[in-house]
């Protein structure tokens, strides 16, 4: 009736249905709320963050929602390019790719320690840590950004996984091979 078709769309609450849209996002470029639950040894804030930098001085770039490109919705998409208003000119299409390619390799080679501990082990406790491992670069591939959000607290993730795999493989007993 009449009161409820003078509601705004102020009044909706889009959060009641789209809950932690980037809460992966939001926890690793803000990194401290995540300090304990991911053991970092230090805290790595992210530069952009201490500068007071949100989400929307890098995703600059309206484009289509991929998954329904037809429905008129846009998504800000980051751009290298806004780099160049606080930065020379060029810095982030000079970086983003550095940090990317960084992480990229980082991540593939404790994923392949980590594809290579699971089968053999046999242990409960070795076979958490690896299971810790998993999550932890779990958390880098769901971020997306390839450590651009916030390279140093991606790099110390993907060093905590590293550790968590060397000990599993250090203290447990393995599977015999046929």
């Amino acid at each position: 009736g009449p009161p409820a078709q003078a509601m705004t769309l102020a009044q909706f609450d889009c959060r009641a249905c789209h809950t932690d849209q980037h809460a992966i996002q939001r926890r690793t470029y803000l990194a401290p709320d995540q300090l304990s639950s991911h053991g970092a040894d230090t805290p790595a804030l992210s530069p952009m963050f201490l500068a007071h930098v949100d989400c929307t001085g890098c995703h600059t770039e309206p484009r289509p929602l991929s998954v329904k490109p037809d429905s008129g919705a846009l998504v800000a998409k980051p751009s290298a390019q806004a780099c160049d208003a606080c930065h020379r000119p060029g810095l982030g299409a000079k970086m983003i790719p550095e940090w990317q390619r960084a992480t990229r390799s980082l991540y593939g080679q404790i994923e392949e320690e980590v594809n290579a501990a699971e089968p053999g082990l046999v242990d409960e406790p070795a076979r958490a840590l690896v299971r810790e491992a998993r999550d932890l670069l779990d958390v880098v591939r769901v971020d997306g950004s390839w450590g651009v959000h916030n390279p140093e607290y991606t790099r110390q993730l993907l060093e905590r996984a590293r550790a968590r795999v060397v000990a599993a493989m250090a203290g447990a007993p393995k599977e015999p091979r046929p």
